[in-house]
């Protein structure tokens, strides 16, 4: 019998889970703020495609459930089924073929993933956040000795402390969007002082992704600053690829850089910048001086603005 066992085809499907509004809006744990009764769908619907599993016969793509895909599944809909009486989360450290597609209803809070039936579609970012709710979560978050020089950090840690740093550097980023960027900046300088780069480096992302937020909070100071300070990280990745892969994401991480000097109108910075790159790349039609610079930034806007359209 085992010589017969094979695994059971999951063909991509819509899927729909009943919400009551009314019901939603009477939620003890608040699971939708007010200001979002327009955003809610019902019933909420998306496809789930499953993970993928290799080709079949046919050469067509092969995909299946986990056991697990099944019971979070039956969890999602009985409870759907009884309004939404509990919270149900994924762990941001839960891998994306784990999320049963639900990524564009997922809520940032704290360290995990809500989901709601709100629909969230960014392609730099996971899951929602919501001023009234996701910065209350993350004040709750105690770290303790990450700003101790003396303490052993194995790599386990530092990755988790860089996906710390990434989802801070989210919230921060979207509450200033949304006309709270001195919540956002004072939610980034208490973070930044539990967990300083000086006791635990961080990798390229973290670096750019703060200063990406304290530039959005108005702080440009701190961005640059940060933006400096990712400098070596990057060049080095670019220096010594351990892949194909490795040389793709330096490239990215050095063109995320140069777009963060401009946008931070530091033309001399990204001189300097470039004047680096030509010196590891062994090219020096990298180099560009400040005003070069300055004329291909105020191209990149007319660009822009003409993409945006009247």
């Amino acid at each position: 019998e085992i010589d017969n066992l094979s695994v059971v085809r999951w063909r991509p499907r819509e899927l729909a889970l009943p919400v009551d509004k009314r019901r939603l809006f009477e939620h003890p744990e608040g699971l939708v703020v007010p200001s979002d009764t327009s955003l809610v769908e019902s019933p909420m619907r998306w496809t789930l495609r499953g993970r993928p599993f290799g080709r079949d016969e046919n050469g067509e793509e092969l995909n299946i459930l986990y056991v697990a895909d099944q019971v979070v599944l039956d969890i999602l809909t009985t409870n759907a089924r009884r309004n939404w009486e509990r919270p149900i989360y994924f762990a941001v450290t839960v891998s994306p073929d784990g999320q049963l597609d639900l990524q564009e209803y997922f809520q940032l809070e704290g360290q995990a993933y809500r989901v709601v039936p709100i629909k969230y579609d960014d392609p730099m970012f996971v899951g929602r956040v919501v001023p009234e709710i996701t910065p209350r979560r993350l004040r709750q978050f105690r770290f303790t000795n990450l700003n101790d020089p003396d303490v052993y950090f194995d790599e386990n840690i530092r990755r988790m402390v860089d996906n710390y740093r990434n989802i801070y550097s989210q919230t921060a980023e979207k509450l200033a969007e949304q006309g709270y960027a001195a919540e956002g900046k004072a939610l980034l300088d208490s973070f930044m002082v539990a967990v300083p780069f000086e006791t635990i480096p961080g990798d390229e992302r973290s670096y750019l992704f703060l200063a990406r937020a304290y530039q959005a909070v108005g702080d440009s100071a701190r961005a640059l600053a940060l933006m400096k300070q990712s400098e070596p990280v990057v060049l080095h990745r670019l220096r010594y690829p351990r892949s194909e892969r490795d040389i793709d994401l330096a490239a990215r991480f050095v063109q995320m850089l140069q777009l963060a000097y401009l946008d931070a109108r530091d033309y001399e910075a990204a001189a300097a910048f470039s004047d680096r790159l030509a010196e590891v790349l062994e090219d020096s039609t990298y180099r560009q001086t400040p005003e070069e610079l300055r004329r291909l930034y105020q191209q990149m806007n007319r660009g822009r603005a003409t993409d945006q359209g009247p």
